[in-house]
């Protein structure tokens, strides 16, 4: 579109200056002629800047959406790594890590502010027999729905994991 009017200027500029010259100079500035190819200069120099810095601009912003996607990538990949490391990858519950976690920080938390915790477990007596008659694909849909089971019958903030065998406490 800036082509199409520069050219368009100059063509305006050509038109006027075939047109009979009043043989008197505009002010300080010349004849309309000249005027006109000076401005005309002007327009194609700012054109010509206008369209370096929209190059440079474009470049600018493919660079930003890269590195945009490459954060956006590793954030997704960080939070898959965080998530693999403490989770169950059957159930995606908290695994015994992050279980012993929760629990020192809940313990600290009932001693600094005069709570009582509870703490439950369930133990799930014989489930080696499940597996090993049943197989183990049908051992993981019964731990499945047990994750899911406890999951819906406990609050949002409480803690449910499986398999998150306590060690002894002193």
């Amino acid at each position: 579109m800036a082509e199409a009017l520069a050219r368009e200027l100059s063509s305006v500029n050509a038109a006027i200056r075939r047109l009979p010259a009043e043989g008197s100079p505009l002010g300080e500035g010349g004849s309309i002629g000249e005027r006109l190819d000076a401005l005309e200069g002007s327009v194609k120099d700012a054109l010509g800047k206008l369209y370096s810095m929209n190059r440079t601009l474009a470049r600018e912003l493919r660079d930003r959406n890269l590195v945009d996607r490459q954060l956006a990538a590793f954030t997704e990949q960080n939070e898959a790594a965080f998530f693999a490391v403490f989770h169950d990858v059957l159930i995606a519950l908290p695994n015994r890590a992050l279980f012993d976690d929760r629990l020192e920080h809940r313990l600290a938390q009932a001693e600094r502010h005069g709570r009582v915790l509870a703490v439950m477990f369930v133990d799930l007596d014989d489930f080696k027999s499940v597996n090993d008659s049943l197989g183990h694909e049908t051992g993981d849909e019964v731990l499945e729905i047990i994750a899911r089971r406890l999951s819906e019958s406990t609050r949002s903030g409480d803690t449910v994991s499986l398999g998150a065998m306590m060690r002894p406490w002193c």
